[in-house]
């Protein structure tokens, strides 16, 4: 039957092949290293296998075709189910806590509902929250490139004939899902975001439970996805019954206090981009590992490898610290142990992930060394304090008290190599350099839910008292974040009739084409239609590529003369130019009234599409 299955999976079935493709090739993998799962353990397992390694399938097939990549799981799933019933090999599901299914239906009930909310047609147009709209607009813009021009890198539609260099294994997922089943690129990111989310707080759920017990389990779990810091307190003392920035204030960004931001998880369930993956590949990646090393398994240190080379893919940054931690923690285990068969074990992820970090190293843009330095950042003992400063005494006593068991060792190693990164280095180019302590914050938060778990199952009064303190002060700022986006006010991208005219670049402009629109951070063909335009998002093509071109393009913005607007935009290899809302009060628009440059191909509802003639006239050659 699974076999079966698994060759309806590498067909463009729809919803039923996306739910197949969801949870096949990972339950199959599991099969290989558990015998017998909890209920819990075989969604998470399963659902988590299944999402990480979707795009490494895209990348092993990619010097074929990147339309392979369901072939190849199917294929790998069928050989194992086709193996396990020759064995004549069993599985069984072994009954579970129901509390972590219901808390991990409740994240994937809260975030789905919002996520329904964002990059939406209505008619209106194409709408987006307003904090939505940057970053994903970016994110999702790639992931639609995919769908038209599959290629592994994925095509930077912000400039064309560049590759987005790291940090793209989560659009080559969104983009890759949507081709192989024909389900919509925005629905399968609006589906994948809430069960990414969920999946987080069940694999940090296991991670837990193998270091601890069922309650420190459940307890840290909750911690780590509920608990986002002060940052209540911030909006509580800035708030004067003036307009308030509740964002900055929820990232720890308040002028006069600190500059130095910080991220709570929860806060990416609900501004989705490649950290939520990212996230999900750690915790999930730490728990296989450590399951390797618990289990003695061979199988489960090689599984453990292909998602920790993933996670190299998915977030680059995530990735480094997590390397150090089983580097470390490998050389304590291998003097611990003495036999060969625990330095296989330990060093198989550490290869497949070294192979991985090779090559990403070849995809490197050229100023990818000036990202980061040696330094330290002025506001950290602030944001340290206000973030993290609650939990700090109890994850420091968890950690003593559990350092008797390899997993928590592992973690404390975890703890100990973010803890060194946050404190010497820094990045000002991208800001990101209190990701280290979103890192920090997995371990801090389950070494706490072992000491909290046990002073609320307490008979005395004191503890009890001062463990429900702690969670009240670390839990507001989540859902406060959490009625934000939901309550976030819906900004137009695109009105109906400019929703209207990009259908119609989509369908009938060749994939190549490049569109000319206002270079703005909100550009509407590459999300909508998956095209290329000319330029756009200054911080992203100087973070991933070192160009700056928004000078010459507002320059041909500003410009009136027919053959110079021309000139510069067959300079930059134009095909169309998208004249709507934004663009129409532009100087430009008189230039490209001149038929003799310029063929106006669609004009409708205010909205008009120029197409830039290729053959030369005669006036600019002369």
């Amino acid at each position: 039957m699974i076999a079966v299955a698994a060759c309806l999976m590498a067909l463009p079935a729809g919803l039923p092949g996306l739910a197949l493709l969801l949870f096949l090739p990972g339950f199959s993998l599991l099969t290989l290293f558990k015998k017998e799962a909890t209920l819990v353990e075989l969604i998470s397992i399963s659902l988590t296998l299944s999402v990480l390694l979707f795009p490494m399938a895209v990348l092993i097939t990619s010097p074929l075709s990147t339309n392979y990549a369901p072939a190849l799981l199917g294929l790998m799933t069928s050989a194992i189910a086709l193996c396990q019933w020759a064995r004549g090999t069993g599985f069984k599901v072994g009954p579970s806590k129901a509390m972590p299914l219901l808390v991990g239906a409740a994240i994937f009930g809260i975030v789905l509902f919002v996520s329904l909310k964002t990059f939406r047609l209505t008619d209106a147009g194409m709408v987006h929250g307003f904090t939505h709209g940057m970053d994903l607009n970016f994110h999702l813009s790639i992931a639609r490139r995919f769908t038209v021009m599959p290629h592994v890198p994925p095509e930077d539609p912000y400039l064309p004939g560049h590759f987005i260099p790291y940090n793209w294994f989560m659009h080559v997922l969104f983009g890759g899902l949507s081709v192989a089943t024909g389900v919509e690129m925005l629905a399968v990111f609006k589906l994948l975001v809430p069960i990414a989310s969920a999946l987080i707080f069940l694999d940090a759920y296991l991670l837990a439970k193998l270091a601890f017990n069922e309650a420190a389990a459940l307890a840290g779990s909750l911690l780590y996805v509920l608990g986002s810091g002060l940052s209540w307190l911030l909006v509580l003392f800035s708030w004067n019954g003036a307009r308030l920035d509740l964002f900055k204030c929820l990232v720890y960004e308040r002028p006069g206090i600190m500059n130095m931001k910080y991220d709570a998880t929860a806060l990416y369930f609900f501004l989705p981009q490649t950290q939520l993956f990212g996230l999900l590949c750690m915790v999930f990646g730490l728990y296989l590992f450590a399951l390797a090393v618990k289990d003695r398994s061979i199988i489960a240190s090689a599984v453990s490898g292909l998602v920790l080379a993933s996670l190299v893919f998915f977030h680059l940054i995530n990735a480094f610290p997590v390397f150090i931690a089983l580097g470390l923690f490998s050389l304590y285990f291998i003097f611990k142990e003495r036999k060969f068969r625990a330095a296989v074990l330990l060093f198989l992820p550490l290869l497949m992930g070294g192979v991985a970090v090779l090559y990403q190293y070849t995809l490197f843009p050229a100023n990818s060394g000036s990202q980061i330095a040696i330094g330290q950042h002025k506001d950290l003992p602030v944001t340290v304090l206000l973030a993290l400063g609650p939990l700090l005494p109890f994850g420091a006593y968890g950690l003593y008290r559990s350092l008797t068991n390899d997993t928590a060792k592992l973690l404390a190693s975890f703890a100990l190599v973010n803890v060194v990164s946050v404190t010497v280095l820094i990045m000002d180019l991208t800001g990101n350099t209190y990701r280290f302590l979103t890192y920090l914050y997995l371990p801090l938060s389950l070494f706490s839910g072992l000491v909290l778990s046990g002073w609320l199952a307490s008979q005395k009064a004191h503890k009890m008292a001062t463990a429900l303190a702690v969670i009240a002060l670390m839990v507001p700022s989540t859902f406060l974040i959490a009625d934000f986006y939901n309550n976030n006010t819906p900004v137009t991208l695109a009105t109906a009739p400019e929703v209207k005219a990009i259908r119609w670049i989509e369908h009938a402009t060749p994939p190549d084409a490049v569109i000319y629109e206002k270079p703005t951070y909100f550009v509407k063909s590459p999300v909508l239609a998956g095209r290329d335009v000319a330029y756009s998002g200054q911080a992203y093509t100087k973070q991933y590529h070192g160009v700056v071109y928004q000078d010459h393009m507002d320059r041909i913005m500003n410009a009136t003369h027919p053959e110079s607007v021309w000139n510069a935009m067959r300079g930059d290899r134009v095909d169309y130019v998208f004249v709507g809302r934004r663009e129409a009060d532009f100087p430009f628009v008189k230039a490209l009234a001149d038929p003799e440059f310029y063929e106006k191909v669609y004009d409708e509802d205010g909205v008009r599409i120029y197409k830039v003639i290729k053959k030369c006239p005669i006036q600019a050659i002369s």
